[in-house]
């Protein structure tokens, strides 16, 4: 018996199939993965607004008619409610529109824990309609400070019964909070 013989004796059809089967699923992964994130754009991101009514519905409708359509603009009523959205993830960001004709400063609330990608194209869409228009921006991030800067860390000791494996009793319990300000 020679070498070739051998050979198709030890691998059958179904391992060929089989090894086939995952090389070509991983190249479809493959081609899948890179032609998503080649070109990544916006596509229709919610979106709030808040102007003075004579400026709401011009603003919305240049902003829902940007080329290719990067924002779904709805109108919200207060800033408290279109940073409330953002918090929320109603929306992903909100413009709210100063009212003052004098160096206007417009806010644009972002929604840092969604994505810095997602933030920075949206800075990048308000920033440049804000340019042209002569307006300044402030952009204000929208997370909740006691949610992304302290992580509680809950430590219970316990006695455990040799015989039952079983916890006894706790003898204590300590909240450790940390905080990028205090960490040591």
């Amino acid at each position: 018996m020679n070498f070739t013989e051998e050979l198709r004796d030890a691998i059958t059809k179904r391992a060929v199939f089989l090894v086939l089967g995952v090389l070509g699923l991983q190249v479809l992964f493959i081609i899948s993965y890179v032609g998503a994130l080649h070109s990544p754009s916006p596509s229709r991101v919610p979106f709030g607004l808040v102007a003075p009514a004579p400026v709401a519905g011009p603003l919305s409708s240049r902003l829902n008619g940007l080329p290719g359509q990067p924002l779904s603009v709805s109108v919200t009523g207060t800033a408290a409610q279109a940073r409330s959205d953002v918090l929320n993830r109603d929306v992903y960001g909100a413009l709210v529109v100063s009212p003052a004709t004098v160096a206007p400063r417009d806010t644009l609330y972002v929604a840092s824990g969604g994505g810095a990608a997602l933030s920075n194209v949206l800075k990048g869409l308000i920033g440049a309609a804000e340019a042209r228009q002569h307006r300044s921006l402030a952009v204000v991030p929208c997370d909740d400070e006691s949610r992304h800067n302290t992580v509680a860390e809950v430590v219970a000791v316990g006695f455990v019964e040799r015989d039952t494996g079983r916890i006894r009793r706790p003898v204590q319990a300590r909240v450790h909070q940390y905080s990028p300000l205090t960490v040591r």
